[in-house]
């Protein structure tokens, strides 16, 4: 799996993308950040899982917060430390399924701007799991996951809510209650949730929630 977002990063890098996003998407996440972050006192210790090549991290930072920020591709690492300027961020290759050289309870808050719903299967509940145990007792967790879809999507398979990407799952959109029993299951108790519509073109809507780890 993550051959796969290795080579789709250094393709979008070689045809001078601004990261994974095109520059619409990167103005609307950095939106997202500052909507739901901009009322809560830094500084706080945050990990951004799956955090391509920076943006959303980058922008944490700029709210006076530590963050670091992982993805599995060795290429977004390397775009995204080179877009950083803030010395209270820092980058890794690190797999989100594990995060295996983080300690428990290290972390107050996670950001997970556009990971969850790029896993698939069991790595969705290892992942939950993993971020349960590196997150400190009544510390935060923001996801932002798509839910819901339509047979708009290249290569999306209706029976199983998965997107396909040359023979391999990329993407799934769960249903909004079977990704609020998820998070639970995990051990996180649900404080809030937002749907936001899909943008335009974009035919499935995005689920904004706020847990606490007890």
């Amino acid at each position: 799996m993550s051959s796969i977002y290795e080579a789709e990063y250094q393709r979008r890098r070689n045809q001078n993308w601004e990261g994974w996003f095109r520059e619409s998407g990167i103005t609307e996440v950095k939106a997202r950040v500052h909507r739901r972050l901009s009322g809560i006192t830094p500084p706080l210790r945050f990990l951004e899982i799956g955090c391509g090549v920076g943006d959303q991290t980058i922008e944490i930072a700029g709210l006076g917060h530590t963050v670091l920020g992982i993805d599995i591709s060795p290429t977004a690492i390397e775009w995204a430390s080179e877009k950083n300027t803030h010395p209270n961020c820092i980058y890794r290759v690190e797999d989100a399924t594990s995060l295996a050289s983080i300690p428990d309870q290290s972390i107050d808050a996670v950001w997970d701007g556009n990971c969850l719903h790029f896993l698939i299967g069991e790595d969705r509940s290892q992942s939950l799991a993993a971020l349960f145990r590196v997150i400190a007792t009544g510390g935060t967790l923001y996801i932002n996951s798509v839910v819901g879809a339509s047979g708009d999507f290249p290569g999306y398979d209706p029976v199983t809510r998965t997107q396909y990407m040359n023979g391999h799952a990329v993407t799934y959109f769960a249903e909004e209650s079977e990704l609020m029993d998820e998070i639970s299951r995990a051990g996180f108790v649900i404080q809030q949730v937002e749907i936001q519509p899909g943008e335009a073109g974009i035919s499935c809507d995005f689920a904004e929630i706020l847990a606490i780890r007890p």
